[in-house]
C-alpha cells in the first residue's frame, strides 16, 4: 500500500475513540475508509496533509502541482536540489547567496555535482535551461557577470572590477580554460536557444554585451 508523502502512514481515514460519544466511531468490523489524493506527479497524500502542507493556509488559484512536481522531482533526484537552489539565486539576483553556496561546492557533502556540473546544470523541470538563462530572464546583470567569469572563456579583461573581487574574495578562482561544452554562453535551453539569443531579444545593452562577449 501507497504512503502518505508528508507522514508517511496509510493512505486511509484515521479515527480516534471519542470518549464522549462512542456511537460516532466506525465499527470495528467496518473495512477501512480510503483517504488517497493520488496526483499527476505521482504522489499521494492524505487530504488534509496536503492542506497542511501550505504554511499560509488557503491560497485561492493557487496551482500547487509545480510544487509537488518539484518536489518529487528532488526526492528522485537529490543532487539537483543544490542546482536547482543556484538558478532561484540567480532569478532573485541575490549574488552574496550564490557565491556562498558556490564556495562551498567542494565541502558541502550534501551537494555531490562537481562546480563545473553545478554551473552548467540543465534544469529539467524549466525548459533545460541554466542559471544564465535564468538570470537573462530576469535581467540580472551581476549575476550575469559572475556565471560567465566563472564558466565561460570570455576574456579577462572585459569583466567588471568588482566581479572579480567578488569571486576572489570567497575563494573562487577563475578556471584557466573552460571546454565548450561547459562554456554557458553556448548551451541552449530546451528549444535550441542560447543565452546570446536571450540577451538579442532583450536588445539594447545586453545585445551589446552579446556580440562583445562572443555570444552571437
Amino acid at each position: 500500500m501507497s504512503l502518505c508523502k508528508a507522514c508517511h502512514q496509510p493512505l486511509i481515514l484515521q479515527f480516534e475513540p471519542d470518549s464522549e460519544d462512542e456511537s460516532l466511531s466506525p465499527p470495528e468490523d467496518q473495512p477501512p475508509i480510503p483517504d488517497d489524493l493520488h496526483l499527476p506527479c505521482s504522489c499521494h497524500f492524505h487530504w488534509q496533509c496536503l492542506l497542511d502542507q501550505s504554511p499560509t493556509g488557503m491560497q485561492e488559484n493557487l496551482n500547487i502541482l509545480p510544487h509537488l512536481t518539484e518536489e518529487s522531482h528532488l526526492l528522485s533526484h537529490p543532487s539537483h536540489r543544490p542546482a536547482r537552489a543556484l538558478h532561484t539565486l540567480s532569478s532573485e539576483g541575490d549574488t552574496s547567496g550564490l557565491l556562498e553556496l558556490l564556495a562551498d561546492a567542494d565541502s558541502d557533502p550534501e551537494i555531490t555535482l562537481s562546480l563545473p556540473q553545478l554551473l552548467s546544470f540543465r534544469d529539467p523541470l524549466n525548459n533545460s535551461k541554466t542559471a544564465l538563462h535564468v538570470a537573462l530572464e530576469n535581467t540580472q546583470e551581476e549575476i550575469f557577470w559572475l556565471l560567465l567569469w566563472l564558466a565561460s572563456g570570455v576574456h579577462t579583461s572585459v569583466f567588471p572590477e568588482q566581479v572579480v573581487q567578488s569571486c576572489e574574495g570567497v575563494g573562487l578562482p577563475r578556471r584557466q580554460t573552460v571546454p565548450k561544452e561547459e562554456d554557458l554562453r553556448f548551451i541552449p535551453d530546451g528549444e535550441g536557444s542560447t543565452p546570446g539569443r536571450y540577451c538579442v531579444e532583450l536588445g539594447g545593452a545586453w545585445k551589446q554585451y552579446a556580440e562583445r562577449l562572443g555570444m552571437v
